[in-house]
């Protein structure tokens, strides 16, 4: 026969399984506001059943009897595969919004379309010289030049110094990142190894791992990462582990010797990512910031070195001539350019920003010659039936780094690529005789090269005017020279003459029209367009970079709000579930009581 006390321990099993159920419902509802916790389920599993003895066979019995279930798992709703696509899309969402940010401060400082832009400031600089072109005796118009000057490499200065500041802030934010992150990928490190201790126990560590979860999703914010769970946990990035259980490896800084600037690198590789706070900041240092005060050194350039190159040729009122507007700080002391480039102490490179052909040229004349171009390292080819505005063309589409153009008839050559902060020609060569004979750059069957200092004496012909590359961040220390800022009347206006003709201001006329003149960026842009093109450059991104946001941002919301719906505590669902394990509870107390007042009957007997 089946045990008397049978029934009281299928009973207390029954009370057993519906108060641990009641209490994982208490503990759903009590996090229903944590959008970190995943919602825990009870599964119950049958408890093996009795076999029943008798003189009867078990051929002949049902021969089982069940004892009821027990608690066998509380277990977490989870969507690995959900956790990861959220992962994802939080990189990429900081990544941009780290992006939006500095775009938009930059927009500030640049301060178009109102206020003090230099768009403007630019205009009026050279009307001023417009202005005193129409009257060149004026010592008023001539401090109007000065003033108007004065305020334009002003704002040149503001422009640099804010943008440089903002890269300073990011490299501090940088620091303080990754400080963070290795921080996070440590604290992950030893919320496995807690795991782990209490899963060897047979138990289920959930509200670790939903901490795990979301220390994960913090890492997601700073570096783009994967994860695998299986007996082990690993977190990923770029294929290389990052976290392995209880073991963790860090990013580091290094300097790149960019003025202290900092590159990130995980296990001796630098980091290369598209999403990310971390890219977000670099990106926002490197291409952003470094992109406007490379075209801001660019600008700063092209303005000082124009209105030069004509004022040099220009006479001021007391007949005095070859006296530079803006002063020019070269990057090297030596004539010839020669450099220290890898700063080891020994010149080992030529810096040249300008070179000045030495023939009048005609821009639709046809060359009649074939031959091959090397410019930079780029081959362009031209023949008998080009013209000479042709192979300027062909050059200035190629992306070599250099711009040609035509002033005053001559072929005049530009080093506009700084990526190492020095606008210069790296090198220069020609089969044919483009460059030598024709335009007068280079002597007969001469080629430049940079890094070759032998070259420089036999390289131009003779008289040949060049420009050395001028000392880096042009727009930090671009200024009026000393004899123009100490008197004003020494600006030049007029033609170099034997005598000062009166109302001559032709040189100031020239000057004025520089702010239309279309030398700059493969001989297609004036100096306001370049600046117009700047700022298009940073709305155009900050725009791209706003609508990326916003997609992420919104597909990230649409993960999330999926999750909620399959992990998150619903509390119409919770609280059904507690009024069903509640009822159960109750059948199974008042079966209890009952088998006690059987149990009184037979102890009655008994005694």
């Amino acid at each position: 026969m089946l045990s008397t006390f049978m029934g009281i321990e299928l009973a207390k099993r029954a009370i057993q399984n519906n108060q641990q159920s009641i209490y994982i419902i208490q503990n759903n509802i009590t996090n229903a506001e944590n959008p970190d916790y995943s919602r825990q389920t009870v599964t119950l599993q049958e408890v093996p059943p009795l076999w029943l003895p008798g003189i009867s066979t078990m051929s002949t019995s049902s021969g089982q009897v069940g004892q009821g279930s027990v608690v066998a798992l509380i277990d977490r709703i989870k969507d690995m595969f959900l956790d990861g696509k959220i992962n994802n899309e939080t990189s990429f969402a900081s990544y941009f919004n780290t992006l939006e940010n500095y775009i938009k401060q930059l927009e500030g400082i640049i301060q178009e379309p109102v206020g003090v832009s230099l768009d403007r400031l630019l205009r009026d600089f050279f009307n001023a010289f417009n202005s005193l072109s129409l009257d060149p005796s004026s010592i008023e118009k001539k401090i109007l030049v000065q003033q108007k000057a004065e305020s334009l490499v002003s704002r040149f200065h503001e422009l640099f110094n804010a943008t440089k500041d903002m890269q300073k802030e990011i490299n501090s934010n940088l620091e303080l990142q990754v400080g963070s992150l290795n921080n996070l990928l440590k604290d992950l490190a030893n919320l496995n190894s807690q795991i782990k201790k209490i899963e060897a126990t047979g138990q289920k560590a959930n509200d670790l791992k939903d901490r795990r979860d979301k220390i994960v999703n913090e890492i997601s914010k700073f570096i783009p990462v994967t994860f695998k769970e299986t007996d082990s946990f690993y977190l990923y990035y770029n294929g290389k582990i990052l976290v392995q259980n209880d073991i963790y490896h860090g990013f580091d800084l290094v300097r790149n010797g960019n003025e202290g600037m900092y590159d990130l690198y995980f296990q001796n590789e630098k980091v290369v990512a598209n999403s990310g706070s971390l890219m977000g900041l670099i990106t926002s240092r490197d291409k952003v910031l470094g992109g406007f005060l490379e075209k801001l050194n660019q600008l700063a350039l092209s303005t000082m070195e124009s209105v030069n190159a004509l004022h040099q040729q220009g006479m001021n009122s007391k007949g005095e001539s070859g006296i530079l507007f803006f002063k020019e700080i070269p990057l090297t002391i030596y004539k010839n350019g020669e450099y220290d480039k890898n700063q080891d102490g020994i010149n080992d490179s030529i810096t040249i920003y300008k070179i000045v052909g030495t023939k009048d040229i005609d821009p639709n004349e046809k060359v009649m010659i074939s031959g091959t171009l090397n410019i930079n390292g780029v081959e362009i080819q031209y023949g008998p039936s080009d013209s000479i505005s042709d192979i300027i063309k062909k050059i200035n589409m190629a992306n070599t780094g250099v711009t040609f153009y035509i002033q005053n008839g001559k072929l005049e050559i530009k080093g506009n690529n700084s990526s190492d902060g020095i606008y210069s020609i790296k090198s220069l060569s020609d089969s044919g005789q483009f460059l030598s004979n024709i335009t007068g750059i280079l002597a007969y069957n001469a080629s430049f090269n940079e890094n070759n200092m032998t070259t420089i004496e036999s390289l131009f012909m003779t008289d040949q005017i060049y420009l050395l590359s001028p000392e880096k961040n042009i727009a930090a220390w671009i200024d009026l020279s000393d004899e123009i800022k100490k008197d004003p009347t020494n600006i030049a206006t007029s033609e170099i003459s034997s005598e000062i003709k009166e109302g001559d201001g032709s040189i100031a006329q020239k000057i004025s029209k520089l702010i239309d003149s279309k030398f700059l960026v493969r001989n297609s842009q004036s100096l306001t367009d370049f600046y117009a093109s700047m700022i298009m450059d940073v709305a155009s991104f900050g725009n791209e970079v706003s609508q990326n946001y916003g997609f992420h941002e919104l597909t990230l919301n649409s993960f999330r709000n999926i999750k909620l719906a399959y992990s998150g505590v619903n509390m119409d669902e919770e609280l059904a579930n507690m009024l069903k394990f509640q009822k159960a509870y109750q059948a199974a107390a008042k079966y209890m009581a009952q088998q006690n007042e059987l149990y009184d009957i037979l102890m009655g007997i008994i005694r």
